[in-house]
């Protein structure tokens, strides 16, 4: 058996309860943006100079129907509509922008995935190789829905810039700056509703997979000796029921190994 096909996706994680879970319960983790590594993450940025006009342009465009909410906002934030001159400066405020940006963040939550297999995620997203890699089966319907992260330079001076750059609030989540480009990441987005009562944890949800989403686990190379004993036991249990694989760091490469 081949680990990893072409269709795969990877999730790399620390070896602790959570990813415990995660396995024997057969589900993923969806979490809220704020808690990414990257503070970066949907950044939003405001022109207070933009003027009435300039909104209400984006808010009468079909093209941004997603934001079109947020844009009300900003617009009636301090004066109604009728009290803003064509050409005077918006009153937004820093609280009303804060709360398009939380409102903006808020919308989803996100499951990201990759198609790096390298080191260079073992040690960034697996707890330097002492973690595991999970192999997930791309070619179930359940994994269609994930949809590759671009990589640009989207930072805007302006809300209506930003706004124009991710035409959608599902466009925002879908953008990184060139730094991360290595991590070929995807991610599948869903709406809070979505998620079935009872699998809220934190401000994050878990999301029941397909059985036998789950084809392979990938042991670090550094993974502890008792963590290594837990597998095997959950393995001899069939609480796992997937193929196992232990990494070996070579010169160029990582080579698989079944285990054990």
């Amino acid at each position: 058996m081949d680990p990893i096909r072409e269709n795969d996706f990877l999730k790399y994680a620390r070896f602790n309860t959570n990813t415990l879970h995660l396995l024997i319960s057969n589900v993923l983790f969806f979490n809220h943006i704020s808690n990414y590594n990257d503070p970066a993450e949907v950044l939003l940025d405001f022109d207070f100079s933009e003027n009435h006009n300039a909104y209400k342009k984006l808010r009468n465009s079909t093209k941004y129907l997603t934001y079109h909410l947020c844009l009300d906002k900003i617009m009636r934030s301090k004066e109604t509509k009728e009290e803003f001159k064509k050409s005077s400066p918006t009153a937004v405020d820093q609280q009303s922008a804060q709360e398009v940006i939380t409102d903006i963040q808020s919308k989803y939550r996100c499951c990201s995935m990759t198609k790096a297999f390298s080191s260079l995620m073992f040690a960034h997203y697996a707890d330097s190789h002492k973690g595991i890699c999970i192999v997930l089966d791309g070619d179930l319907q359940y994994f269609r829905n994930a949809k590759q992260v671009k990589y640009d330079y989207y930072f805007q001076k302006s809300f209506t810039g930003f706004v124009r750059k991710t035409e959608s609030i599902e466009g925002a989540f879908l953008r990184k700056s060139k730094e991360w480009k290595y991590e070929n990441e995807y991610r599948i987005l869903k709406l809070p509703s979505e998620f079935t009562s009872g699998s809220q944890f934190g401000n994050g949800y878990y999301d029941s997979i397909p059985k036998n989403s789950i084809r392979a686990i990938i042991l670090g190379c550094r993974m502890r000796e008792n963590d290594l004993t837990i597998i095997q036991q959950l393995k001899k249990k069939k609480l796992i029921n997937c193929k196992l694989f232990i990494s070996e760091l070579q010169q160029s490469k990582i080579k698989l190994k079944p285990w054990p």
